[in-house]
């Protein structure tokens, strides 16, 4: 369903963002939960039990201060038809 608030990307986070993005371990992950400076949302099942935490970016602002996100620098290598390596 588009429209709704929090569809855009821009505005939240997810569980594994917070280590591929910001570079944070799991285990810090729940103690900066413990300690308030990340504040998350969590998705539970009929169980009650958590299938999805998000991170709304307006809730994480002194988390996303101290955590700038990591930029992605992918460098890939083919081999030309004559040997040679190209940089993409």
């Amino acid at each position: 369903m588009k429209g709704r608030k929090y569809d855009d990307d821009k505005n939240w986070f997810s569980n594994w963002q917070v280590k591929s993005n910001y570079g944070v371990h799991p285990a810090t992950r729940g103690k900066l939960r413990r300690e308030g400076l990340l504040m998350g949302r969590d998705f539970k099942n009929k169980k009650g039990q958590v299938y999805c935490t998000i991170y709304l970016v307006k809730e994480n602002k002194e988390f996303l201060k101290k955590y700038p996100k990591k930029e992605f620098k992918i460098k890939a290598t083919i081999m030309s038809s004559d040997g040679k390596e190209i940089g993409l």
